[in-house]
């Protein structure tokens, strides 16, 4: 169960984790994989107790038995092979999922959308990826996947308690985009149950649930080593996502695709926003929110034209909802480099010179 191993995989992460709680506590942590990524949970002070990680692998085999698409027999994979009209009913996991997803569909104006997997089918993002033949889809393709109508999550009804149908049959949709941060706040709970108030819980690196611990590294989309180091001694229960343009991707003819899908253009995202990380919202929520300001346009004059900006208009949305919650959006357009963020200089280090620091806060 425990092994170096883990440690070096988390090295290659979206997010990395420092503290300096372990040079004065004990420290004990466990490494397993689940929704094909790394898992990594990591604590002070007291043992990890074979029993509280039994029970969190035995969570993270039931969420993903019921929503992962290589299982033929999920959830996800029945309602997706269902004829339109055809019911399923739910229980607590499904409905809070969809009630996830229904919730920042509406918040983003259908900017994340659970729908858009007949377009990561088309780029080949889905079921196997990478491939060594990959091509981009052409025009029509795209087209006819939009005219056909069969993405767009007002194709799912949903009754929470109850059931769920589509109205469409070729509509189908993939749980991926919120799945870890909500099974990362589940675990988090555990390890809470079983007397834990120190340490934190890793799914995947993108998806973070912390207990307790000094400072956060993100990842440079851009670079090796890290961005941005975050001062976080003191904020306990904290949940963490980072969504970026550089984790998986293609390159044909000199041009980068990622696997963020804009499902308005049914094609991956172009926006030169590299990454998007949130702190201070539940984990589910601030999944799909951080896939959303991904797909968001903005313009490095926004100091100047705060109109130009979708993305900080968008942030402005976040912030205004969620008092605790903090954004570090990064854009690169390759002449133009900001770090658009909601923290106090105080909270934060700059890890790269290159980068211009857009401080923004809620309107009045």
């Amino acid at each position: 169960m425990r092994n170096k191993k883990g440690i070096t995989a988390l090295i290659l992460a979206v997010i990395l984790v420092f503290t300096s709680l372990t040079s004065c506590k004990r420290r004990d942590y466990a490494d397993f994989t689940a929704f094909a990524s790394p898992v990594h949970i990591e604590v002070y002070g007291k043992t990890l107790s074979e029993e509280t990680v039994k029970e969190i692998r035995e969570l993270f085999a039931l969420l993903e038995n019921e929503f992962s698409l290589s299982v033929p027999d999920s959830f996800t994979s029945r309602l997706n092979a269902l004829q339109a009209g055809v019911f399923l009913e739910t229980d607590e996991y499904i409905d809070a999922l969809f009630e996830i997803s229904a919730y920042c569909h509406d918040f983003t104006d259908g900017k994340f959308d659970p729908t858009v997997l007949p377009f990561t089918k088309l780029w080949r993002f889905y079921p196997d990826f990478p491939v060594y033949d990959f091509t981009p889809p052409s025009a029509d393709e795209i087209m006819r996947i939009l005219s056909d109508g069969i993405t767009g999550f007002n194709n799912i009804i949903f009754e929470s308690g109850d059931k769920v149908f589509k109205k469409t049959t070729r509509t189908e949709l993939d749980f991926g985009g919120i799945l870890k941060g909500y099974a990362a706040d589940k675990a988090a709970e555990i390890l809470k149950k079983y007397g834990h108030s120190e340490g934190y819980v890793n799914v995947g690196g993108s998806s973070l649930y912390i207990l307790g611990t000094d400072s956060l590294s993100v990842k440079h989309p851009r670079k090796e080593g890290n961005i941005v180091q975050m001062n976080i001694k003191g904020k306990n229960d904290l949940s963490v996502s980072t969504s970026g343009d550089y984790e998986k991707t293609y390159s044909y003819e000199g041009k980068t695709y990622c696997h963020i899908i804009d499902p308005e253009s049914g094609s991956p995202a172009a926006t030169n926003v590299a990454s998007v990380t949130i702190t201070g919202i539940d984990g589910g929520v601030s999944d799909a929110l951080t896939t959303a300001l991904c797909l968001c346009g903005h313009s490095p004059d926004f100091p100047d034209d705060p109109e130009k900006s979708e993305l900080v208009n968008y942030i402005m949305k976040i912030i205004g909802s969620y008092n605790e919650a903090t954004i570090f959006a990064v854009y690169d357009d390759g002449v133009y480099r900001q770090i658009i963020t909601n923290a106090d200089k105080s909270a934060y280090t700059l890890l790269d010179g290159d980068y211009s620091v857009v401080f923004i806060t809620k309107k009045n």
